[in-house]
């Protein structure tokens, strides 16, 4: 997915909306609390993963998150956010290839990040995983 116009730091890029409610995780939901994973509409539904992020999560009032700015982001640049933002533990954990500098190799959620690198997100990652750390 690529960003149509500019984001300035702290904006919203998209408002992701809960299309289903899924009974299991799948390589396409994603987790927006304990034990709860919904499947998103479009357009963030065709959003990536990468490991030196430009948007992070804020939950919403959609049963899902908004993607936020994390720095500015120029149009024709493609939206990103790390899968660990909202998911403990991936469903089916990936050998990643961002060619991010600093791409972390396997990504398999929350639960194997370093405290430094959950700081990294600011408040911008699930609330639910908050109280987790």
């Amino acid at each position: 997915m690529i960003a149509l116009c500019a984001f300035a730091a702290g904006e919203c890029v998209m408002v992701g909306k809960a299309s289903a409610v899924v009974a299991k995780p799948t390589v396409y939901s994603v987790q927006v609390g304990n034990e709860r994973h919904v499947e998103l509409a479009e357009p963030a539904t065709y959003s990536n993963h990468g490991c030196n992020p430009n948007c992070g999560l804020r939950d919403n009032e959609f049963g899902a998150y908004d993607f936020i700015a994390m720095r500015p982001i120029a149009r024709g640049e493609e939206i990103l956010w790390d899968y660990a933002m909202s998911e403990y533990e991936l469903s089916a954990p990936f050998e990643c290839r961002c060619g991010a500098r600093a791409c972390r190799g396997r990504v398999s959620g929350f639960r194997n990040l370093s405290a430094e690198h959950v700081a990294s997100f600011g408040d911008l990652y699930a609330n639910y995983l908050r109280s987790l750390t």
